[in-house]
């Protein structure tokens, strides 16, 4: 059975609308010459069927080339992006395999990319961004075992004291061995190397003032002095200066 077409109209963004008698379509250039559908005034209802298989396939394709537009993507990123568009493992598999060879998707340059762009926008130490490559985006761990000296021991150490720098000016009410392990922790969630940590850490002094000590005295004497009293009252302050590593014994 044939059907006949009644209109051909380009669209901006490389497809044709395609009007035939009860229904209209949206295709790809590429199927509308592959089917050379500008030189005919009709189709096969069977040939239909396999331009809109093929349509299918270029709108999966496009969908990713657009999405790359947005954010690179490593190779697990994409075959996510486009499962939960509801294309199907096969066609997705194919479409993959296109982008790699065409040099759209590569976990190579992906993986650098990526390290560039944490190095400038984030405050993640190497440790951080590998484990985020390995177990989020899903890149082989040789890969990017292979990219982390982008991110060379120097910018590392810089990293590594201006996150000190801002801790101790965030912790203003704690200090001593409390502190600095406050900071350690931080660092090390951070993914920097524990090594460089304690090496940068020990150029510090974590001292803690009398005047620092009695404005905590303070605020938890205000905290406390309505639910405890004598004993109790300075047994609490003691502890939550303490926990704070602003407790010495007068």
């Amino acid at each position: 059975m044939f059907l006949k077409i009644l209109k051909y109209q380009k669209k901006s963004n490389g497809t044709y609308l395609v009007k035939l008698e009860d229904q209209n379509f949206i295709l790809y250039e590429e199927v509308i010459l592959k089917y050379q559908l500008l030189f005919k005034k009709e189709i096969l209802e069977s040939e239909l069927e396999k331009i809109e298989k093929d349509n299918y396939e270029w709108q999966c394709y496009y969908d990713a080339i657009r999405s790359l537009k947005n954010r690179v993507k490593s190779i697990s990123d994409m075959k996510d992006f486009l499962l939960k568009k509801d294309y199907p493992d096969p066609l997705v598999s194919i479409t993959l395999g296109k982008l790699e060879k065409q040099g759209f998707l590569n976990d190579s340059s992906f993986v650098s990319s990526y390290i560039h762009n944490q190095m400038i926008t984030s405050n993640k130490g190497p440790l951080k961004i590998a484990n985020d490559l390995i177990y989020i985006h899903h890149v082989d761990s040789n890969i990017v075992s292979s990219s982390l000296s982008l991110y060379d021991e120097e910018l590392e150490k810089q990293k590594i004291n201006k996150n000190i720098e801002r801790m101790i000016h965030m912790n203003k009410n704690k200090g001593g061995g409390v502190l600095k392990n406050k900071i350690t922790k931080e660092l090390i969630a951070l993914g920097y190397h524990d090594f460089l940590i304690t090496s940068l850490l020990s150029e510090y002094t974590f001292s803690v003032s009398r005047d620092m000590i009695e404005k905590e005295k303070e605020k938890l004497y205000r905290k406390y002095q309505k639910k405890y009293e004598g004993k109790v009252l300075e047994q609490k302050i003691k502890e939550g200066l303490y926990k704070k590593g602003l407790y010495k014994e007068d």
